[in-house]
């Protein structure tokens, strides 16, 4: 029976994992298995333990989330990942930037 609320959609593309929550990150090359509103699953070489925060870098996507699961599977695991944020293309990131950088301008103190 099927616990999940939101419909998952099996898709396979390579994206970069960059795992935040260590020491020293590190990153690895991935395959996206299937994708939902709030989360995906992922195929990795590498064990990331869940709790661990993640940046994926897919496409035109940048994802920053949370590692909820990861069991083994075949030659390596299987990640479930919860997304907290994403930007859809690198104009969504030059916006996110000019917007910053008027919230900076605008605090700053006058002279």
């Amino acid at each position: 029976m099927e616990r999940r609320k939101e419909a998952r959609f099996n898709i396979e593309f390579p994206a970069l994992l960059t795992v935040l929550g260590i020491g020293n990150p590190f990153a690895c090359a991935v395959t996206v298995r299937d994708i939902s509103n709030r989360g995906m699953r992922l195929h990795s070489p590498a064990s990331v333990s869940p709790g661990n925060p993640i940046r994926l870098d897919a496409r035109e996507l940048l994802m920053l989330g949370e590692v909820c699961r990861c069991v083994p599977e075949g030659d390596g695991f299987c990640l479930g990942l919860q997304i907290a944020h994403s930007l859809s293309s690198a104009s969504g990131l030059e916006a996110l930037h000019r917007a910053l950088q008027g919230e900076s301008h605008s605090s700053a103190p006058h002279s």
